[in-house]
């Protein structure tokens, strides 16, 4: 068993704050280069789409929701291509070259099923909770009355505080994936990062801050278009809560690959300057 490691929660947060601007370049050269591929795509299914109402899933014929499931498996397919190289980029410095831009090679579907297996444990726990929401809580009911809310208050706690620590634990793996690590199991991600309950909370928290200031961003850009309502104001707008809005979801993608980095590789993050 490896020493244990504590997790720095504000370093690791300002680690991938850092690695995210550094890329963002490279994040947009991802996304342009699956435009190419994705925009034909719609506008081709599109086609035998029109007249129908999309929102109305229950009333749609076959071939309508074959062509909306081939869309989705592409944008599925389409973003684990780009976290693959996302990941490799900020872990192994690499540039795709040529169709490495549109990968779907073994490590795209590898990180699929690592990402499946990371669901499934998350999905236990939902299951869990519902259980206890929908069966536990009037069977404590018909027991002990007014107590049995408080206590399947706690119980959710609990399960949500051990579901979220284990998606954390499980997920360190899946960069890992992503640069072609097979000797990195689950079982070395989940040793590496024991004994971090507490940490994660913190990192959590700090997690929850940068994207509450991201709100606050895009919330102050919507106000202040409204309240100037010009051209101007409404592009600046849009552009501000685009850019925010894309800031915070690959910061999302690349705080995994920090801890990855501390935790798989056993690299500390830089001192502050």
């Amino acid at each position: 068993m490896a020493d244990r490691r504590p997790l720095p929660p504000m370093s690791t947060l300002e680690h991938a704050i850092s690695n995210t601007f550094r890329h963002s370049f490279f994040a947009l050269k991802l996304v342009l280069a699956w435009a190419l591929v994705l925009v034909p795509a719609f506008a081709l299914a599109m086609l035998p789409l029109r007249g129908l109402n999309l929102q109305d899933a229950a009333h749609l014929p076959p071939h309508a929701i074959a062509i909306l499931a081939v869309l989705g498996v592409l944008v599925l397919l389409a973003l684990l291509s780009m976290g693959v190289n996302w990941q490799r980029r900020l872990l192994l410095g690499e540039s795709p070259k040529g169709l490495a831009w549109w990968r779907l090679d073994g490590h795209v579907w590898r990180s699929l099923f690592a990402h499946l297996m990371v669901f499934v444990a998350l999905a236990i726990f939902a299951a869990l909770a519902a259980a206890m929401k929908t069966f536990g809580e009037p069977w404590l009911t018909a027991r002990i009355g007014g107590a049995a809310k408080p206590v399947t208050i706690l119980v959710l706690v609990i399960l949500g505080i051990i579901g979220l620590t284990t998606g954390y634990r499980l997920a360190v793996k899946l960069p890992g994936v992503a640069i072609g690590r097979r000797d990195y199991k689950f079982r070395h991600a989940w040793g590496d990062t024991r004994r971090n309950t507490l940490r994660f909370l913190g990192f959590t928290f700090w997690y929850l801050f940068s994207l509450a200031v991201a709100g606050a961003i895009c919330a102050g850009a919507f106000f202040a278009q409204k309240a100037e309502p010009t051209l101007w104001a409404q592009i600046a707008a849009a552009v501000v809560i685009a850019l925010a809005i894309w800031f915070a979801l690959w910061m999302s993608l690349t705080v995994f690959a920090s801890m990855y980095s501390y935790w798989g590789e056993k690299k500390d993050f830089p001192s502050p300057v």
